[in-house]
């Protein structure tokens, strides 16, 4: 088998979002497709079959060539402008379907949407029979519940699992909705998630270590607590991650050059083992991109740095310029 190369973009995004997936079913349906199609625009796209999803799954690569490589029997090695992995599952077959999850802890829902309802709470490596793919949503069946998982909090398998029932509904129909919350009232209590509340300032992640001169003060002039993602837009992932009391102010020091999004969740009861508010919880982001620069400026004999400092309400102010939007938890918690 040949070698090949992957963008930073499918390195850093597509296998975070999608981590289910795997690099080699990129080389074997690259090497043995079933279809190949060369599109208008220069790119390439590749149809093949992958064995671990079964008859009926099928995958799709979408490649950007560049100039050098105008024929297809030319094209050994992937240097693109974007790679892009569908796995679509058109029916389960005969074979069975499980998924594990690769989360810590992974929310399980009524329903297929980040604002459904938390029915339980499962954990990382636990295996699960799946029972229907929604968008991003996977049903699954766990001991006491048929819940919703999200995709990127498990990954996909066709193999053997300890299956202990077997799933009456597969859609959210009043009799499945009856019967789930029928078996939710016999299960066993489940002892509480621990909440805590941390100190003002604290840092939940430091996801860099990349430091420069610039600041950013927030001010959080509401009545719950919040936690703020500075999040670096260049590579999608959470630069700083800060803990901040309801009508207390922090500040992050040392942030790197670059453009930066920041994210808001107000809340209750902080659960660490989560990382999240369990009650009255909200997402927000605002909506401008907020940008840091370094310049040197000579001044007779000496060199001046000049940088940005910034301060940002969480809360709506008299004569604000900076504005908000309303975001799902799943956007909050990708980062």
């Amino acid at each position: 088998m040949s070698t090949y190369r992957y963008t930073e973009y499918f390195e850093n995004e597509v296998l975070r979002k999608r981590p289910y997936l795997r690099k080699e079913w990129c080389i074997i349906v690259i090497e043995n497709p079933i279809r190949v199609e060369v599109q208008p625009d220069d790119r390439v796209r590749f149809w093949g079959r992958i064995e671990e999803l079964g008859d009926s799954c099928s995958c799709l690569i979408q490649k950007s060539s560049v100039s050098t490589f105008r024929r297809i029997s030319m094209i050994r090695t992937i240097v693109t402008a974007l790679v892009l992995l569908v796995v679509t599952i058109s029916s389960f077959s005969q074979k069975l379907r499980y998924v594990t999850v690769i989360s810590e802890n992974a929310n399980l829902r009524g329903t297929p949407s980040a604002s459904g309802e938390i029915i339980d709470v499962v954990e990382e490596g636990e295996t699960f029979r799946l029972v229907e793919i929604r968008g991003a949503w996977y049903l699954v069946e766990t001991t006491n519940y048929v819940g919703w998982l999200h995709g990127n909090t498990i990954r996909l398998g066709a193999g053997q699992a300890e299956i202990t029932t077997r799933p009456k509904y597969t859609n959210n129909d009043a009799s499945w909705l009856y019967e789930n919350k029928a078996r939710a009232n016999r299960r066993a209590p489940r002892p509480p998630v621990a909440t805590i509340r941390p100190d003002s300032g604290t840092v939940m992640l430091g996801g860099s270590f990349r430091s420069g001169l610039g600041n950013l003060t927030i001010s959080n002039g509401t009545s719950t607590d919040a936690i703020a993602k500075l999040v670096d837009y260049s590579i999608g992932k959470s630069y700083r991650e800060i803990y901040i009391h309801a009508t207390s102010s922090i500040t992050i020091q040392n942030i790197a050059t670059g453009s930066y999004e920041l994210l808001f969740s107000l809340g209750d009861g902080y659960a660490p083992s989560l990382n999240k508010f369990l009650r009255n919880a909200s997402y927000s982001k605002f909506d401008s991109l907020i940008s840091f620069e370094e310049t040197k400026e000579v001044i007779g004999n000496t060199i001046r740095t000049n940088y940005n400092s910034y301060r940002l309400t969480l809360n709506k102010v008299a004569g604000g310029n900076a504005k908000t939007s309303r975001i799902s938890e799943a956007e909050f918690e990708k980062y």
